[in-house]
């Protein structure tokens, strides 16, 4: 880790390549480093630097978006749980943090983020429930002050364990 964030801040992408793909968490890693290099981006003052920055913070990105759409492919829950599990060589921070941090839309924007998202946002409510057709079924829940939300509110199964396991 502190080997590939030294390659980043010197700017030596190539090696930081190599470090990136023998690290076991490659998406935060990636996201990292597209935060540090937009920074530097921003501070460069023009010529071929300035365009090095920009073309590696691409790279990072992409790299993160390839990682966590082939996790996805192969299963899209445990995809969700990446994006939100807190890794603690970086501070205890998720890849959805770094990536808000960086702004990094594009990585923000994959169906597993914005699925991660959303579970978040509903918590324990299906949210297909936010549509039309059920809009009857909440508004007599707000109505009733909460007394008949049991009855109209349908709420997911609590999730297995998957928290417990190492990713």
């Amino acid at each position: 880790r502190d080997l590939f964030i030294w390659a980043i801040l010197m700017n030596h992408t190539e090696m930081a390549q190599v470090f990136l793909s023998h690290m076991k968490y490659r998406i935060c890693a990636a996201l990292i480093a597209t935060k540090i290099l937009k920074q530097y981006f921003q501070r460069a003052p023009y010529g071929d630097l300035k365009d090095s920055y920009e073309k590696n913070a691409k790279y990072f990105e992409e790299y993160a978006i390839a990682c966590i759409k082939q996790c996805e492919k192969n299963d899209t829950d445990l995809a969700c749980e990446i994006v939100l599990q807190r890794i603690e060589l970086y501070g205890n921070v998720t890849c959805l943090q770094v990536a808000a941090d960086a702004q990094d839309k594009l990585f923000i924007a994959t169906p597993c983020c914005v699925q991660a998202m959303n579970n978040i946002w509903y918590n324990n409510i299906y949210p297909e429930q936010s549509k039309k057709r059920n809009e009857l079924a909440m508004a007599i829940g707000v109505f009733s002050l909460g007394l008949l939300a049991p009855f109209c509110v349908t709420f997911r199964d609590p999730p297995t364990d998957i928290a417990d396991d190492v990713l």
